[in-house]
């Protein structure tokens, strides 16, 4: 038999509480030394009662829940905290915190003003397999209520909460993922179903690489590709993790946007970076009534917004390829789409991608072109690190005959173009000065 109580430590009336544990093997006759259960590091600063304690008759593990008034400013509030022993009650695993939000101990908010002071009630604890299911009265919203919780456990995570899906075999994937534990240290598996079910067309659903974690934090891919002309509409993804026994069972959802078909068979749409340029291309099959396409962009926390336009074909059953560069961008991530649009007024987009323009390794000033020039000529260099910049234009003699810039500079690469009609033909330098970096290049001015 198993006994777990609360006792004032030190003994005596007001003294703060500890939780702690006692067998007997002889039916209650004698009974072990008592064994400290809570393991904060001042147990006399902190109030722990209200005690509860099941043995799991698969594993033998002993499993102890009870309120805490540690990770609280004062003892007016309260945690549900557990650990748990394997050898029998000889030692305890770390002490987790159960709860996500603390309660007050005197829910004067909860009917009867308060009256009785229900400092801890109603609460339970069971196990098997190894996991314990906790239940207790938790007043952290102000009223009387039922809580539960797992232990261990594990956190689940799936993003993004919205995505848009094309049809004809378009892929989308959300990231599922166990972020952390409270001691979990056994399997987890992934399963998801979409709802409702579409009255045309179907998805195929999948994980990669698989469906199950055995290390965390660690995460897959939940992976959903359109069949066929699926039914447009919202669809609710409903994912669900499980341990290899059932419990802990967790479910996520999230939310899928089946848009229309774009009135144009895009077969192909990629990005990828040059210097600090985005180069866009996309490729058509075939177009019906295709007036163009709007090139859409949008940082990682920002809105799409509108940067270009390509006129289409109308209508051609011949394949196309188009390109477009998005000059001048900073070191960041950036989601680009197409709008494709109809001459009727039309419009649809395509599915995003994603490219990321990486931050330059080190300061450069690059030659400029065209050289020799007359009157403007375009200027490059790199920023490596957000710092002050100079560029100026010097004469033969040494004379400063302009200044391109002068200020402080976020990482990036630029450009700039440099109109030198105020100066008459000759040999001129322009020097770039960045910390204790400086280049210089010579240009030639020819009228």
């Amino acid at each position: 038999m198993y006994l777990v109580y609360p006792s004032n430590t030190p003994s005596g009336d007001g003294n703060k509480p500890d939780i702690f544990l006692r067998y007997s093997d002889d039916q209650g006759a004698t009974w072990s030394s008592a064994k400290l259960v809570n393991d904060d590091l001042n147990t006399t600063a902190n109030h722990q009662w209200h005690p509860a304690v099941w043995v799991d008759k698969t594993s033998g593990r002993i499993f102890l829940k009870w309120m805490d008034t540690r990770d609280t400013p004062t003892s007016d509030s309260a945690h549900i905290y557990a650990t748990y022993s394997s050898d029998g009650g000889n030692t305890f695993a770390p002490n987790q915190r159960i709860t996500t939000a603390k309660m007050r101990i005197n829910c004067t908010t909860c009917g009867g003003g308060g009256t009785p002071r229900y400092q801890g009630d109603y609460n339970a604890i069971v196990a098997h397999n190894n996991i314990s299911n906790l239940v207790w009265t938790d007043f952290r919203a102000g009223t009387f209520g039922s809580y539960t919780g797992y232990f261990p456990d594990y956190a689940l995570r799936v993003s993004p909460a919205t995505q848009v899906i094309e049809n004809n075999a378009d892929t989308i994937f959300y990231k599922v993922e166990v972020p952390a534990v409270k001691l979990y240290d056994q399997t987890v598996t992934f399963n998801a179903t979409i709802s409702p079910t579409p009255s045309q067309g179907s998805f195929q659903v999948s994980f990669l690489p698989g469906n199950t974690l055995t290390t965390y934090p660690d995460s897959v891919r939940l992976r959903i590709i359109t069949q066929g002309l699926v039914t447009v509409g919202n669809y609710t993804i409903t994912i669900t993790s499980t341990g290899p026994f059932g419990p802990p069972i967790h479910k996520r959802t999230v939310q899928m946007v089946v848009d229309n078909v774009i009135p144009v068979e895009l077969v192909s749409f990629d990005g990828f970076v040059e210097k600090n340029d985005v180069i866009l291309k996309w490729s058509t099959a075939t177009e019906l009534n295709n007036m163009g396409f709007d090139v859409e962009r949008k940082t990682e926390n920002g809105d799409f917004e509108y940067v270009g336009f390509l006129r289409g074909k109308g209508t051609t059953s011949d394949y196309t390829n188009y390109s477009y560069i998005d000059k001048g961008l900073n070191a960041g991530k950036y989601y680009y789409r197409l709008k494709q649009k109809d001459f009727d007024g039309t419009s649809d987009y395509s599915k995003q991608i994603e490219v990321n323009v990486t931050t330059p390794m080190e300061y450069a000033l690059e030659q400029n072109y065209p050289n020799p020039f007359n009157p403007s000529t375009r200027i490059k260099y790199s920023v490596k690190e957000k710092n002050y910049v100079s560029l100026k234009v010097y004469d033969v003699l040494g004379n400063q005959v302009a200044t391109l810039v002068d200020e402080v500079k976020e990482a990036g690469q630029y450009e700039l173009i440099y109109n030198a009609s105020n100066l008459s033909s000759g040999v001129y330098y322009y020097t770039l000065t960045v910390d204790n970096f400086t280049s210089t290049k010579k240009f030639v001015l020819m009228k």
